[in-house]
C-alpha cells in the first residue's frame, strides 16, 4: 500500500477536520464526498489518559 498524505480528526456525524493546504486553511469536510471516502483506511479512538498511565507503570 501507499503511505498516508492526509490525517484529520472525526468530530461526529460523518464529517471531520482537516487543514487542506496554506491556501484553504483548516476546514470541516464530509466523509460522504466521494473524494474522502473513498481513501479513508480507517478510524481509531485515543487512549485515555488514565489508561496509557496505566499501561506505561
Amino acid at each position: 500500500g501507499q503511505p498516508f498524505s492526509h490525517v484529520g480528526i472525526y468530530i461526529g456525524g460523518n464529517q471531520f477536520v482537516s487543514a487542506l493546504n496554506r491556501q484553504q486553511g483548516v476546514a470541516v469536510q464530509s466523509l460522504r464526498i466521494p473524494y474522502w471516502a473513498e481513501r479513508l483506511d480507517g478510524v481509531r479512538r485515543p487512549m485515555p489518559t488514565e489508561l496509557l498511565a496505566m499501561r506505561d507503570n
